[in-house]
């Protein structure tokens, strides 16, 4: 485990091509300034190129939490965004949305790569992550969304804290849930009671979700592709086919891949076959006991925005 998030670290801290934060302070205290967004219609500055827009342009928002990218040398980052971290990863698994649904990205404060590296998952900075986040969607619920349904899409811990947000905050507020679209929390097991699997492009009000390995399958002691608490397997949803079988992938990256989802040797996960451009396109990305963490949304991003927009003329159908 520690092998693979050292290579997670040195990966997320290369992407993108931008300076890493070096600062060393915590979360911003409450009241100091107003939270940054990264993508925020009609904002200065979106990297979801929407800050020409007027405002919103689409009939359906998403709101989107990146995954674990803070190079901050702290347990968690604070909201000063890196642009090697937190804006290119945003741009590359946030800012496709932006042709379906008004997209809404906040700085939040998560647990930092550092703190990953250190201690693993740690239960106490994803309670800091998850609470800043919540104030997050508390704002973007109170000051933006205006009524609009919405799709909650997140990867790895972005996803994780999501989860968390599905289950304590809207589904239990009916005018909340009346309005949820759909939630892609990718690269994370995620089960959230009350919530179906999409089984179809016009299925709403249910939940995407899968972590990807190429072809081999997880090792024993992969923390993918299991049920967090042990006890099963995880869910999966191939985003080319939800109906099931095996499909080709709609990603950006070069080459050409297939996936489906797979039930095998106690894990469930979208397993990937692909010619060798695709393989070497993401062979940087790959760790024995996390797959294609890395590239999870990446590896079929025009499925899932497509999925975004049939979910979306469903809804308003």
């Amino acid at each position: 485990m520690r092998r693979a998030l050292v290579l997670l670290v040195i990966l997320a801290a290369c992407s993108g091509g931008g300076s890493a934060s070096t600062t060393t302070t915590g979360p911003a205290e409450a009241g100091q300034s107003r939270r940054p967004w990264l993508c925020r219609p009609g904002d200065a500055g979106d990297v979801c190129g929407q800050s020409t827009d007027d405002g919103p342009q689409h009939e359906i928002d998403c709101f989107y939490l990146y995954p674990t990218v803070s190079a901050d040398q702290t347990v968690n980052a604070d909201l000063r965004p890196g642009a090697g971290e937190e804006v290119a990863t945003t741009v590359d698994q946030a800012a496709p949305f932006s042709d379906v649904c008004n997209v809404y990205a906040p700085v939040y404060a998560q647990m930092t790569m550092v703190e990953l590296l250190i201690s693993g998952i740690d239960g106490q900075a994803l309670d800091v992550a998850y609470r800043d986040a919540a104030q997050a969607w508390s704002d973007y619920v109170a000051d933006d969304n205006d009524g609009r349904p919405v799709v909650l899409i997140g990867h790895s811990q972005g996803a994780a804290v999501l989860e968390r947000l599905l289950e304590n905050v809207v589904l239990p507020d009916p005018s909340q849930r009346q309005e949820l679209v759909s939630a892609l929390l990718i690269g994370w097991p995620a089960t959230v009671n009350g919530l179906p699997l999409c089984a179809t492009p016009d299925d709403v009000g249910c939940l995407i979700t899968y972590s990807s390995f190429l072809a081999d399958d997880p090792p024993h002691d992969s923390f993918f592709g299991r049920a967090q608490d042990g006890g099963g397997v995880a869910s999966c949803t191939n985003p080319a086919s939800l109906e099931g079988g095996r499909a080709r992938l709609d990603s950006p990256l070069p080459g050409t891949a297939e996936a489906e989802c797979v039930e095998r040797n106690g894990f469930a996960y979208l397993e990937v076959t692909a010619d060798d451009d695709f393989e070497a396109a993401v062979g940087g990305a790959t760790a024995d006991d996390w797959g294609l963490h890395h590239v999870d949304v990446e590896l079929a991003l025009g499925d899932l925005v497509g999925l975004v927009a049939s979910q979306a003329a469903a809804w308003g159908g």
